[in-house]
């Protein structure tokens, strides 16, 4: 999800999206229309993704999630999934499907 570039490639290197996370601000429900303190805004003109607090670097992760979840099957014809691999000594795979942290039930 997130491709850290080659170094080469960083002096042409031009995101797409901008995460700005702001663990210490706690949004106040009166003034800034939230249910709680914490928050995460999408908007998908700008290509902005904004957290606020908390400190959980999972948020940040699901933020972008969220904005691929809309995009990746609307415009790359593809489905985002959140899942992780293990490949074995014989070149087998296992894939992982599933929230992180959820709890069974």
């Amino acid at each position: 999800m997130f491709l850290r570039p080659q170094e080469k490639d960083l002096e042409t290197f031009v995101p797409e999206w901008t995460v700005i996370n702001a663990p210490g601000f706690l949004a106040n429900a009166a003034i800034n229309g939230t249910r709680q303190h914490n928050f995460a805004i999408l908007n998908f003109t700008r290509k902005i993704t904004l957290l606020g607090g908390t400190g959980y670097t999972g948020k940040i992760k699901k933020g972008i999630f969220s904005a691929l979840n809309f995009i990746l099957p609307l415009y790359k014809n593809t489905l985002p999934m959140h899942c992780s691999a293990n490949v074995g000594e014989n070149g087998d795979t296992a894939l992982f499907f599933g929230l992180s942290g959820d709890r069974p039930l």
